[in-house]
């Protein structure tokens, strides 16, 4: 089950004032009443697969996913890339951890057993969570705004 989530990841990220059908928190919101969720049926399959703690859509589709984790565990964090490029829904995985954000491509072939994790354009991005206010808007415009694709094309 997803970790409850934790409304500091959601605000340094600037995300508390988005809702349904732009970021949502929970899988229930999907099946809202009201709305009609491009590609509900694959992002209620990550959020089970991947056990997901949010899901942010740009344009209409799924745009980042995000994961939170006690801390970053080179084989967790290989089983999840793996699963987001299986799905190839969502170009973004952003893993939340105590101290720090990484975000991730979906588009980079995910590592063997034996590969480096972080090599071959995986990483896309890490940010130190008590990084100044500064560097962390600019982190969440990033992501919200699509800038990773400018400044890391090999990634995607």
């Amino acid at each position: 089950m997803a970790a409850v989530l934790n409304s500091d990841w959601v605000e340094q990220l600037e995300l508390s004032a988005k809702h349904p059908p732009e970021f949502f928190k929970s899988i229930s919101e999907i099946d809202g009443e009201d709305r009609v969720v491009p590609q509900a049926h694959a992002v209620r399959r990550a959020w089970k697969d991947l056990d997901l703690d949010g899901v942010l859509y740009l344009d209409k589709a799924p745009y980042a996913y995000f994961k939170e984790v006690q801390r970053i565990e080179p084989e967790l964090i290989r089983k999840l890339h793996h699963k987001l490029w299986n799905q190839g829904i969502a170009p973004l995985l952003v893993v939340i951890s105590p101290t720090e954000f990484q975000v991730y491509s979906s588009l980079a072939l995910p590592a063997k057993r034996k590969e480096d994790l972080f090599q071959e354009d995986r990483l896309v991005k890490a940010l130190n969570r008590t990084a100044n206010v500064l560097e962390l808007r600019k982190f969440a415009q990033a992501i919200q705004l699509g800038d990773f694709f400018r400044e890391k094309p090999k990634s995607f």
